[in-house]
């Protein structure tokens, strides 16, 4: 994750949202946090929210499975 102070439309983005840390795609222009996750609706940013971007995901690494190569099983 780089510490940028903005994110871009499009980004995904570690942010403050109202006290709550939340991992989401920004869209900049709607004002909208997405998420990856369909079953979660997009959430808008609205003027009286406590919002601030903590940094840019770049590159991410996912394990969804124990894998015995990791933990010896």
């Amino acid at each position: 994750m780089g510490r940028l102070p903005d994110g871009r439309n499009g980004d995904v983005i570690v942010a403050n949202f109202n006290g709550e840390f939340v991992c989401k795609i920004l869209d900049t222009k709607l004002r909208v946090l997405h998420s990856s996750n369909q079953q979660y609706q997009p959430v808008t940013i609205h003027e009286y929210d406590y919002f601030s971007i903590e940094g840019v995901v770049t590159r991410s690494i996912r394990c969804h499975r124990q894998s015995p190569l990791l933990w010896g099983n």
